[in-house]
């Protein structure tokens, strides 16, 4: 009511009768709805409408940063290039090596002295993994054969595939796979993604979008809205996820991706999640060819 600032809605079964009753509720700026379902979603748009006005100062402007410098490549960028440049922006990626040949391969996974996943590094294969780029448990014994038997897979699955080296990183295990993506759409601008990650992410369907920038607040809402989110604080005896770090997470891709209006696709995927960490096990990023 307009005393109380309250928002009063009638639902009744014969509110299209000429009742008068009804008529007198309508009068006094009470709407009066037949439908069960539509007062209902009357009623949840107010709350969120409540929800938003209660935080507005805590939420994005959208209001876009000055473009960064871009990045100069068309097309995929290299990962090794691709983990510097995220890096550059505040998002940790983990321990990692970039190595040229085989015998760097093996160098590398004795430095790290515990099984890695190696990943081939090839202007010519965005999808690694269904080209045989991909390896994982690598061991110091097996790296040296591992990372010459990929180089023969790779170049025999995609004729004329050059080889630049490999990506070295320790194995991550036991955490809960998690997607963070960004894009440059043509109709909504700089969006982020987020949601159940990993190989069976189309099949999980749990992936929510939000307009970039975005706000810490904002950011907590998105993960709220997914299936996964119940798993972050300790699901059948896991370790809950750092939810700051997740949330800081996000919050810089976002930023990232409103900076650079020349970035297509941006995909962290997976992303392991555990207690003792937030770490983007893949990174890809693909440049979108400028108009003039």
């Amino acid at each position: 009511s307009a005393r109380y600032r309250t928002p009063v809605l009638v639902q009744s079964c014969y509110a299209a009768e000429p009742i008068a009753n009804h008529d007198i509720l309508r009068a006094g700026g009470i709407p009066v709805s037949t439908s069960i379902d539509q007062t209902v979603r009357i009623v949840a748009a107010l709350d969120r409408r409540r929800t938003h006005l209660a935080t507005v100062d805590a939420r994005s402007t959208l209001e876009l940063p000055p473009p960064a410098p871009p990045l100069p490549a068309i097309g995929p960028v290299a990962e090794p290039r691709a983990r510097r440049f995220v890096e550059a922006a505040g998002i940790d990626t983990g321990r990692w090596v970039f190595a040229e040949g085989p015998e760097q391969v093996a160098a590398a996974v004795a430095d790290f002295g515990c099984p890695c996943a190696v990943r081939v590094v090839s202007p010519h294969v965005v999808h690694k993994s269904e080209h045989g780029g991909v390896r994982l448990n690598v061991t110091a014994e097996t790296a040296r054969h591992v990372a010459t038997t990929m180089t023969a897979e790779v170049t025999t699955a995609i004729p004329g595939a050059r080889i630049d080296g490999f990506v070295v990183t320790p194995m991550y295990s036991g955490g809960i796979e998690l997607l963070v993506g960004a894009t440059n759409d043509a109709t909504f601008g700089p969006v982020i993604a987020f949601g159940a990650g990993g190989t069976l992410v189309e099949a999980l369907d749990d992936v929510v979008f939000r307009a970039a920038p975005c706000t810490e607040l904002e950011v907590t809402e998105m993960i709220a809205e997914t299936r996964v989110n119940r798993l972050l604080d300790g699901y059948r005896g896991r370790v809950p996820v750092d939810r700051t770090a997740l949330t800081t997470l996000l919050v810089r891709v976002s930023a990232l991706i409103a900076a650079h209006p020349e970035i297509d696709e941006l995909d962290l995927n997976p992303v392991l999640a555990d207690g003792s960490g937030i770490v983007p096990v893949d990174i890809r990023i693909i440049v979108k060819e400028q108009q003039a």
